[in-house]
């Protein structure tokens, strides 16, 4: 499990170990959305190729 902080903007870094074990390439985009159980669940969207600003 891993421990994570959200800065003054309000956003939430993910360390490159998660992202990997994750399958999200660093720039890759992807959904969130909360579970009935109020978890977090991440999607990537399209392929690796696919990264913010391209």
């Amino acid at each position: 499990m891993a421990t994570l902080l959200d800065n003054a903007k309000g956003q939430i870094s993910l360390s490159k170990g998660l992202l990997e074990r994750l399958g999200i390439a660093p720039g890759q985009k992807f959904t969130i959305e909360k579970a009935p159980n109020h978890s977090l669940i991440l999607t990537p969207i399209g392929s690796k190729s696919e990264k913010i600003g391209k």
